[in-house]
Parts: structure tokens; C-alpha cells; sequence
């Protein structure tokens, strides 16, 4: 790992196995005992050897910077493991040129393996451990320790970057007994080595066209480049010696069989100088020519914002005439509207107070008509009156006559029982007796019948009276509804007239708000105009 460092290689280390198979043991150990060191520790403690070493050897021409990171995964949250514990949730980036990173995740730089161990001490404090019934001091996440190396070397600049990943074990809940937290920690460690168990069987499948599924995990996503991009990577494999451990152990054999078939392309991460200022230069040509063309793209463009700002001043003229010209317009167009509402109002007032007088003088016409037809109704009854009166007394002097005829038969009567009587003693002197009264009685006769006549002749004039009065009566009542249509004519053209008045209003109304609408219409145009204006002018100055 080292020397793939130094030689601008990149490396990664895993640490798998199940839960207390020793590998925080194997990647950490007891940084403070030399003979109890792990990997990490004797990687870096060896790393700034060489690194001082190549100094000391090549003096003045080979100087070199380390960074390192402390990170861990708990219950798929990233956090830092150098800074104070918190609930920060840090996330995985990909860059396109230099692959998976964490923003946010605090770059340490250290001169000496004492920094390196100070880093590894802090982090094991904020690390999260937890008792089981396999491990007193279960590891509850997975660890990962990152060193960049920057060396350069006879002007040629190279970088490399080893992680030290020290992964969560396996554990089954029958076994460790784990309960609350702890079985949700097994749940989301086993997760995620299942994810990278995943990722492994779609590395090594002879499938085309299987894509591995990095992004179900971070743990995988992460480590994208040391799985199957630009990396040197070893698996560590930790196994227990114990029997009852037997099947966990097969497992972790066969992942590291499976891992062994995984075939990365690592490449050398080193730029040299002169070819790095060489293409600097091109590129710092390139942007000259831009910078020129931008220049005179500009400068075209200032001269067409001169000539927009010329023609906007003289859009701006030729609108501000347009507007006092539809002002004015406006303006006479509106007085002349109101001159002639006013006229048609004055007119359809003139027509309404004529209509009025009209009706006033017909009102007072019908009023004295009516007083003529009552007065000469009342003449009518009066003179029905009298001539019924007159009626009543022809009807008395024909009951008085027909009395009296009754009273001429009665004694008729009287006389032909007495000359019947005296036939037989006077029959001469009864025939010339007789002779007498049928004179007399033919005498009645002729007078009962001119009473009757007389009586006829009345009932006739009486008769003739009614009918008289009866077409009087007729005449006037068809003289009154005439008069009384007249009154409901006048009263429609009174209605029709105050209709055409409200409806000039209304019409007036109308035209004026059209007009007001028109004028806000023209000003809303030009303020369109202007700011249509201003958005050519605001682009053409960008």
C-alpha cells in the first residue's frame, strides 16, 4: 500500500468478518503497543518513513503533503468522526474526474505519524460501540480512514489516496442476543453488507449490462472507486477459530473468493508540470480569443443598444405626439358626444313636458266631458222621471176607465135583467129602449177604445224616450272610452318618451365609459411599449 502510494497509485484496505472476528483488532489494534500496532497504524507510521526517506535522498527537488479523514456510518447517516458527536447527516457526491466525496467532511493535515495517531484516538471516542453477547466492544458502524498523498517530484505532481475500511461484522440476533438499538444497529449494518455483498456478485457476474447497485448504500457508493475503479484495493478476511462460528466462517471465505475475481483498473494519478503549463497556456489563449470576440461582441452590441436607445427616443417622441393627438381626439370627440346627449336630452325634455301638457289638457277635456254626460245623464233621469210619472197617471186613468166599464157592464148587466123582465110587458117599449142603450153602450165602446189608443201612443212615446236615452248613454260611454284611450295613449307616449330619455342617458353612459375605457386602453399600450422598451434596452445592455 505504501509503496503504491508513493508511486501516485491509489490503494484501499477492507476489514470483513462476522462480529468478533478481530477487525478493528486486525486495522486498529493498540496503536500505543508496537507489537500490538495494526494495519493502519503501520501503514501510515511506514508511509511518512519512506516519504522522509525520498526527501532526505533527493534534496530540493521532492516535497510532499498528507490529509487525512476520519468518517463512520451509523444506520446509513455519515458523520465526522474527528469532530464533537452530533446529528449531522453528511452526504456522498460524485465528481465527475474525481469520484465519490463527502462535502463538508473535515480535511486534516498531518506532518508525522503522531498526528495520524492523535486523529485515530479522536475518532475512537466518537466512534459508536456497543456490548453483545459475541463482543464486549462491538463496533456499531462502519469506520472508514482516508490518507491523501501529494508528493512532488522533479516538477511531476502526483496524488494517491488510501482508505482504511474497517466494516461493521455480521451478527445474527439469535446469537448476540441483541435487543432495542441494538437489534436496529445489526438490522442496518447487515443492510449494508448485504448491499456490498450485491455489489460484489454484479462485479464478478457474467451478465453484460448488469449495473451494480452502488446508490442502495453509501457504504458502496462511497467506495465506488476502490470496488471497481482507480485502485489497488486488498480484503482482509477475519474468521473465528471457534466451531460454533463454522457457518459464519464459510460465508466469509466465499466473499473473499468472490472479491478475488474482481479486476480493477488502477492508473498512475501524476500530472507533469510542463505539460500542465503547456496546456495552461492553450487554454489561456483560448480565453484570450474569447475574452477578444466577447470584446467585440460587446462593443457591437453597445452600438446596437445606441442605435435601440436612438430609436426608442424617437419611438418615445412619436408617442408622446400620438398621445396628445388621441388625447385631443379624445377629447373633441367626448365634448361633442356631451353636446349632442345634451341636445337630445333638452329635446326629449321639451317632448316630455309637451307630452305632459297634452295630457293635462286631455285630462281636463275628459273631466269636462264627463261633467257634460253627468249633467246631461241626471237631465235624462229627470225627464224618465216625469214620464213615468206621467206613465204611472195614464196607467190610473185606464184602471179609473176600466172601473168604470166594469161599472157600465154591471149596470148593463142590471138593465138587461130588468128588461128582460119587462120583454114581456114592454117589448115594444124594450126594443126602442134597447136601440138606445146599444147606442150608448156603442158610444163606450168607442170611447174605451180610444183610451187605449191613447194609452198605446204613450207607451210608444215612453218606449221611444228609452231608446233615445238608451243611444244618448251609448254615445257617451263611447265618447268617454275614446277619451279614456286617448288618456292611455297620451299616458304611452308619456312612458315611451321618458324610455327614449333614460335610454339616451344610458347610451350616453355607455359612450362615455367607452371612451374612458378606450383612453385607458391607449395609455395601458403605451406603458406595454415602454416596458417592452426598457426589457430591449436591460438586454441589450447584458
Amino acid at each position: 500500500l505504501v509503496e503504491n502510494a508513493l508511486n501516485a497509485y491509489n490503494g484501499c484496505a477492507f476489514f470483513y468478518g462476522q462480529t468478533g472476528s478481530g477487525k478493528s483488532h486486525s486495522c486498529l489494534g493498540d496503536p500505543k503497543d508496537d507489537f500490538q500496532k495494526g494495519l493502519l497504524p503501520r501503514t501510515c507510521e511506514r508511509l511518512f518513513e519512506m516519504l522522509e526517506e525520498a526527501k532526505d535522498a533527493q534534496i530540493g527537488l521532492f516535497s510532499y503533503s498528507v490529509i487525512a479523514t476520519y468518517l463512520e456510518i451509523y444506520n446509513e447517516k455519515l458523520s465526522d468522526l474527528v469532530l464533537t458527536k452530533s446529528s449531522q447527516d453528511l452526504q456522498v457526491r460524485l465528481h465527475p474526474q474525481h469520484g465519490p466525496h463527502v462535502p463538508g467532511l473535515t480535511e486534516n493535515p498531518v506532518t508525522s505519524y503522531a498526528d495520524i495517531n492523535e486523529l485515530l484516538e479522536l475518532g475512537a471516542k466518537n466512534r459508536v460501540v456497543a456490548a453483545t453477547n459475541m463482543n464486549a466492544t462491538s463496533s456499531r458502524s462502519h469506520a472508514i480512514f482516508s490518507v491523501d498523498v501529494r508528493i512532488n517530484r522533479l516538477g511531476v505532481d502526483s496524488q494517491s489516496r488510501i482508505h482504511f475500511v474497517d466494516l461493521a461484522g455480521s451478527e445474527r440476533q439469535k446469537k448476540t442476543g441483541a435487543a432495542g438499538d441494538r437489534l436496529k444497529e445489526g438490522i442496518a449494518i447487515n443492510q449494508s453488507l448485504t448491499v456490498l455483498g450485491r455489489v460484489i456478485a454484479s462485479l464478478t457476474a457474467d451478465k453484460q449490462g448488469v449495473v451494480p447497485p452502488f446508490r442502495d448504500s453509501k457504504l458502496t457508493l462511497l467506495l465506488k472507486e476502490c470496488l471497481s475503479g482507480n485502485s489497488r484495493t486488498v480484503l482482509v478476511a477475519c474468521v473465528s477459530p471457534s466451531r460454533f462460528n463454522l457457518e459464519e466462517t464459510i460465508s466469509t471465505l466465499e466473499f473473499a473468493s468472490r472479491c478475488k475475481m474482481i479486476t480493477t483498473s488502477s492508473k498512475k494519478n501524476q500530472v507533469d508540470r510542463r505539460d500542465q503549463i503547456e496546456a495552461l497556456e492553450a487554454e489561456k489563449a483560448a480565453m484570450l480569443a474569447q475574452l477578444q470576440s466577447e470584446q467585440d461582441a460587446k462593443m457591437k452590441v453597445l452600438a446596437m443598444v445606441e442605435e435601440e436607445k436612438a430609436r426608442a427616443a424617437k419611438l418615445e417622441l412619436e408617442m408622446a405626439e400620438a398621445q396628445k393627438e388621441l388625447a385631443a381626439s379624445l377629447r373633441e370627440e367626448a365634448e361633442r358626444e356631451q353636446q349632442q346627449l345634451l341636445l337630445e336630452r333638452d329635446a326629449a325634455q321639451a317632448e316630455l313636458l309637451e307630452a305632459k301638457h297634452r295630457l293635462e289638457e286631455a285630462q281636463s277635456q275628459d273631466k269636462q266631458a264627463m261633467q257634460e254626460a253627468l249633467d246631461k245623464l241626471e237631465s235624462a233621469m229627470a225627464e224618465k222621471e216625469a214620464i213615468r210619472k206621467e206613465r204611472q197617471e195614464a196607467l190610473d186613468g185606464a184602471a179609473q176607465a176600466a172601473k168604470e166599464r166594469e161599472q157600465i157592464l154591471m149596470e148593463r148587466e142590471a138593465a138587461l135583467r130588468e128588461l128582460e123582465e119587462e120583454r114581456s110587458k114592454l117589448s115594444n117599449a124594450a126594443l126602442m129602449k134597447e136601440a138606445a142603450m146599444r147606442k150608448q153602450m156603442e158610444a163606450k165602446v168607442e170611447l174605451l177604445k180610444a183610451a187605449q189608443e191613447e194609452k198605446e201612443a204613450l207607451s210608444r212615446e215612453r218606449e221611444q224616450a228609452l231608446e233615445t236615452l238608451a243611444l244618448e248613454q251609448a254615445a257617451k260611454q263611447e265618447l268617454l272610452r275614446k277619451r279614456m284611450e286617448d288618456a292611455e295613449s297620451a299616458e304611452r307616449q308619456l312612458a315611451e318618451a321618458k324610455q327614449r330619455f333614460e335610454q339616451a342617458q344610458g347610451e350616453e353612459k355607455k359612450e362615455m365609459q367607452g371612451a374612458l375605457e378606450r383612453l385607458e386602453q391607449a395609455i395601458a399600450e403605451k406603458e406595454a411599449i415602454r416596458k417592452e422598451r426598457e426589457e430591449a434596452l436591460e438586454t441589450a445592455a447584458k
